[in-house]
């Protein structure tokens, strides 16, 4: 695995700062940065892939930290590639810290990886970390996603509770493996939906999520935040189409996000969004991102996708337009979509 080519940062981190907030006066740093009035403070980020092989380290969609004043920052990628160790597509991370509440996800579909002589795939991998501040405490939970996971050509069933281990010949792969701590004032949550350890030679973390808040004083007033994230897959013509999503308003009013999606029924289609345009408030449930888009490796196209968060259900939905006349929509058959507010009133 020679260094030159196999270590890269894959997915550029961007800021996510959004200021529709009523109640809570915010600055922006020199850097970029979103800070909030607040006495909170806050922990989060979130990575596709993030690996140590031979003590070189690597990463892919890494949003980096929203640091202690909190904010927004996102990451995505159509597709990636580790050589001699990972592949996959629509790579997608997000983390939110505002408010009473911090939030982070990641996700990728068509997962790969070869390492130590082992190959493990999935078809479609997420995690999600809430931390939240309540009247009576901080609550922290994860929410780990795992589909068609495949241990060495045998297929592996999820238990569902965190820290599953599946032993390998020269090391082990945990599941859902999560480590907490909270208390009145403070809590935070790490999760990985996979974690490949080969003994003395790589640490392979897949869709990692953390988050942590502190807030000494209890809960905060909220403010008017609002911003949609999303991994998944509805099902097109009998296949998978799998997508990463953010979306919100920054700084200065300018729209900020990210889409990667990609349809591999026939005549399927490979989109990557290039900018956010637009992004309204349909109802309590429902978000419409409007942008523009590489279609098939080709620029010059827009999107508008409509996306919904149904708590009541438990059912989200997702549906894309393009301009040239593509259009997909359906309920997620796997992932989740997530409108975060400053004060989310449930971790789901």
């Amino acid at each position: 695995m020679p260094s030159g080519q196999l270590f890269k940062r894959i997915g550029a981190p961007s800021y996510l700062l959004i200021s529709l907030s009523l109640f809570c006066p915010r600055a922006v740093t020199a850097a970029g940065q979103e800070t909030t009035a607040s006495v909170n403070t806050y922990s989060g980020e979130a990575a596709a892939v993030r690996a140590d092989v031979v003590g070189i380290k690597t990463s892919v969609s890494d949003t980096g930290s929203v640091g202690a004043s909190g904010g927004e920052r996102h990451s995505s990628a159509l597709t990636f590639g580790l050589p001699n160790l990972v592949r996959g597509e629509v790579a997608h991370a997000t983390a939110f810290a505002k408010g009473n509440v911090s939030a982070s996800e990641a996700s990728m579909a068509h997962l790969h990886v070869t390492v130590g002589g082992n190959i493990i795939t999935s078809a479609f991998l997420a995690a999600h970390a809430h931390a939240r501040c309540t009247g009576t405490g901080v609550i922290v939970s994860a929410d780990p996603n795992i589909i068609g996971l495949t241990v060495n050509g045998q297929p592996v069933q999820i238990s569902g509770k965190p820290n599953q281990t599946i032993p390998l010949p020269n090391g082990r792969i945990i599941i859902n493996e999560q480590a907490k701590a909270s208390t009145k004032t403070s809590g935070h949550i790490s999760v990985s939906a996979l974690h490949i350890v080969i003994d003395g030679i790589a640490d392979v973390a897949l869709s990692e999520a953390n988050a942590g808040i502190s807030c000494p004083s209890g809960p905060e007033t909220c403010g008017n935040d609002d911003f949609s994230t999303g991994g998944g897959f509805i099902v097109r013509s009998g296949a998978n189409a799998n997508f990463g999503v953010a979306g919100g308003i920054g700084v200065n009013g300018n729209f900020i996000g990210h889409l990667e999606y990609i349809d591999h029924s026939p005549n399927g289609t490979r989109v990557h969004g290039t900018s956010v345009t637009g992004y309204t408030r349909v109802n309590a449930t429902t978000r419409a991102i409007d942008g523009t888009a590489r279609v098939n490796g080709q620029a010059g196209f827009t999107f508008h996708l409509v996306v919904t968060d149904d708590d009541s259900s438990g059912i989200d939905s997702f549906s894309i337009q393009l301009s040239n006349g593509y259009s997909a929509s359906g309920n997620l058959m796997g992932g989740h979509i997530e409108i975060h507010g400053d004060c989310d009133s449930d971790d789901d």
